[in-house]
């Protein structure tokens, strides 16, 4: 297998880094894991509607239909959670460095 350089911005490929150390892994074998497991969004869509049958399998309800009372739950416990924590968020926000560096994946 061949070497590849993929360019993206330093804080990114630090990040990577830091994932793979901490999973154990070296950045080019973590790299290989996501490669395996990460889904094209046909796939996920696939996946989705397989458990939502087992779902209706079992329950006898769609789980995919509108339920009015629920759907007000889960928005009232999503308004709840965010407004402890206004400036939450599990991501970063993304930013085009021009000054990216290489990621080199090498064994």
């Amino acid at each position: 297998m061949s070497d590849v350089t993929i360019w993206v911005p330093s804080e990114t490929r630090d990040r990577l880094a830091f994932v793979a150390e901490a999973e154990g892994m070296s950045l080019r074998a973590w790299l290989d894991q996501l490669a395996e497991t990460v889904r094209t969004p046909a796939e996920r869509a696939e996946e989705a509607e397989r458990t939502r049958q087992i779902l209706l399998e079992w329950t006898g309800r769609d789980p995919a239909a509108s339920d009015v009372d629920a759907d007000a739950v889960l928005a009232r416990r999503i308004s709840e959670t965010t407004s402890t924590r206004p400036n939450y968020s599990p991501f970063k926000p993304v930013t085009n460095d021009v000054n990216a560096s290489a990621l080199t994946v090498r064994p």
